[in-house]
C-alpha cells in the first residue's frame, strides 16, 4: 500500500493544554497553540465533562480557524459514582445510578449534536475486568441506544489493570456487540502488557488510534511524546499502515507539571529534533519556549516522518 495516497489525519488531544493535571486554557488560547504547533485537527478531551469550554463556541472557533474535530474523548463517564456529579455539576447523592447515567449521556450527546458534531467519533472508556463484564455490557447497551439517536460512533478502549488475556477476552465480547467500534491506545496497551500487535485482531473495528509513548521514568507512567518512550511506535504504525488503517492518529501527550525535570530532559531531546540549533543551546530551560508546544511539534513531525517512510523501519 502506498501510504502517501492516504489523507492522514494527525490530531492533537486537547488534554496537553487543558484539564490535566492543573492547566486549562480558554478556547482562543487553546487554538492559538494548536495552530502554532501545525495541527489542523484536535481531539476534544472531555476528561470528566465538557463544560470547561462552551462547546458551541469551541466548535465555532475551530471552524473559523480551519481546525477539524474528528473525535471526543470521554474518560470515566461509565462510572459517574467516581465523578460524583451529574451533567449539571449537581451531586448524584442517592439517585439511581443507571437513571443518572442515561440522563447524563442523553444530554451529553444532545449537546454534541447541537454543536454540529453529530458524526464525531466518541471514545468512551469501559471497564475490562471479567467480573465487570455484565456491568460494561449494560453501560454499552445504554450508550449504544442513546448514541444511535444521533448517529455517533462509540469506541471502546483497553485500560491498564487486569491481565492481558482477561482484557483481550473482555474486549472481544464488547466488540462483538453490533455497532461498536474500537479505539486503540498504544500506551495503555503497553501499560496493560498487551503484545505490540494485539490490535490486529480488532482492525476491522478500528476507528481511532491514540499515539502516545510510555516511559517508566515518569511517575504516572504514560503520556510522553511518541518515540521518547519504550513503545515501538514505528513498528506498530507500520503494521497499521500495511493493514490499510487511515483514520485519525491522535497525539495524547499530557501536561506533567509535577514531573518537569524529566519532562525538560525529554523536551531537550524533542527540541533537538525539531530545531537542532536551538536544541544545542537550550539546556533544560528550553530556551524560553513553551515545552508543551515543543512536544506537540516534535510529536507531529515524528509521526509525519514515520508515515512518509511508507512503512519502512524508522527510529
Amino acid at each position: 500500500m502506498n501510504v502517501m495516497t492516504v489523507a492522514w489525519n494527525i490530531s492533537l488531544s486537547t488534554v496537553v493544554y487543558a484539564g490535566y493535571p492543573d492547566i486549562h486554557l480558554n478556547a482562543d488560547e487553546l487554538l492559538r497553540h494548536v495552530v502554532a504547533t501545525g495541527f489542523r485537527s484536535i481531539e476534544v478531551s472531555a476528561w470528566n465533562l465538557l463544560e470547561d469550554w462552551p462547546l458551541k463556541e469551541l466548535v465555532a472557533r475551530c471552524k473559523a480557524a480551519g481546525i477539524s474535530i474528528p473525535s471526543v474523548h470521554c474518560t470515566h463517564h461509565y462510572d459517574l459514582d467516581v465523578i460524583g456529579r451529574d451533567y449539571h455539576q449537581k451531586p448524584i447523592g442517592d439517585r439511581d445510578s443507571e437513571e443518572v447515567f442515561r440522563e447524563f449521556h442523553e444530554e451529553f450527546y444532545n449537546d454534541l449534536e447541537g454543536a454540529g458534531l453529530n458524526q464525531v467519533i466518541v471514545v468512551e472508556h469501559l471497564p475490562t475486568l471479567e467480573k465487570q463484564l455484565d456491568f460494561a455490557l449494560n453501560r454499552l447497551s445504554v450508550l449504544r441506544e442513546v448514541n444511535n439517536q444521533f448517529s455517533f460512533v462509540i469506541a471502546t478502549e483497553n485500560m491498564p489493570g487486569p491481565p492481558r488475556d482477561e482484557q483481550l477476552c473482555v474486549l472481544r465480547k464488547l466488540l462483538a456487540e453490533e455497532g461498536i467500534a474500537y479505539c486503540h491506545d498504544i500506551n495503555h496497551a503497553a501499560m496493560a502488557s498487551f503484545e505490540p500487535f494485539d490490535f490486529v485482531e480488532f482492525l476491522p473495528k478500528l476507528r481511532n488510534v491514540h499515539v502516545v509513548g510510555n516511559n517508566p521514568l515518569i511517575r504516572f507512567g504514560d503520556g510522553v511524546p511518541p518515540g521518547l518512550g519504550i513503545v515501538p511506535i514505528p513498528q506498530v504504525l507500520r503494521k497499521m499502515i500495511e493493514s490499510g488503517y487511515s483514520g485519525p492518529l491522535t497525539v495524547e501527550i499530557y501536561g506533567f507539571e509535577r514531573e518537569l525535570d524529566t519532562v525538560f530532559r525529554m523536551g531537550e531531546t524533542a527540541l533537538t529534533v525539531v530545531d537542532p540549533e536551538r536544541g544545542r543551546q537550550c539546556g533544560t530551560a528550553l530556551a524560553g519556549s513553551d515545552w508543551r508546544d515543543i512536544m506537540a511539534i516534535y510529536s507531529r513531525k515524528y509521526l509525519e516522518r514515520v508515515i512518509e517512510s511508507k512503512g519502512d523501519h524508522y527510529e
